[in-house]
């Protein structure tokens, strides 16, 4: 006998609407812009009425700031987790060589093939909305944070003390991956920005005293 699906609560209902919209937005920026997501088409592509919209959001520049969340919230536990990894494998002394899991974190950066549009897309509007700037700008600030705690505790792990401070490598980290696929001139596979990522924080690693 089928089962029955089971009819799912209010709050259970909200979230997946919230997240269709997300979703949405992010398909629409990637694809053809900022400017290009409104109200409208957003809750078209996500099968919903502007009603709906409104009910989740209190207006566009609320759903900008959740799409930024959702996906820097993601890669910052991807990073985390790859972290946890590195902790829990043996040290060599003497090996500054990059350890495998964040090799093998730069191949799948970017799965979607459109974390770097996005990024810029996003970037952008913030730059030139009053209302988004500041927001944007704590949230962005809260990744780097936990990227450069997450960078600190594999150097200390690895017993090595770069010169570049933690928040500040993976600010350059992350600007240097958008830029690079930016400025790439064509499609980028993820063994090129793997490759590229790897030999950075290769040549960091390699140039980074004993720590104290």
């Amino acid at each position: 006998m089928d089962e029955i699906p089971r009819r799912l609560s209010r709050a259970e209902s909200q979230d997946l609407t919230r997240r269709r919209l997300i979703e949405a937005a992010r398909e629409i920026i990637v694809r053809d812009g900022v400017g290009s997501a409104s109200v409208r088409s957003i809750a078209a592509a996500a099968g919903y009425s502007q009603g709906a919209f409104y009910s989740n959001f209190p207006g566009k520049e609320h759903l900008l700031l959740a799409v930024m969340e959702d996906h820097l919230d993601a890669l910052a536990k991807r990073f985390e987790t790859v972290a946890q990894a590195v902790l829990s494998s043996p040290v060599t002394a003497g090996d500054k060589s990059v350890p495998g899991e964040i090799a093998s974190f730069f191949r799948g950066l970017n799965p979607k093939g459109d974390w770097s549009t996005l990024a810029v897309e996003l970037q952008l509007h913030a730059n030139r909305s009053v209302e988004m700037s500041d927001q944007y700008a704590k949230r962005r600030d809260a990744f780097l944070a936990r990227i450069g705690a997450a960078f600190a505790a594999i150097f200390q792990h690895l017993n090595v003390a770069p010169a570049i401070c933690p928040n500040e490598l993976a600010m350059g980290l992350v600007s240097t991956s958008v830029g690079f696929a930016i400025q790439f001139g064509g499609p980028i596979t993820n063994e090129v920005r793997a490759r590229f990522m790897t030999s950075i924080v290769e040549a960091i690693l390699s140039t980074a005293p004993a720590a104290d």
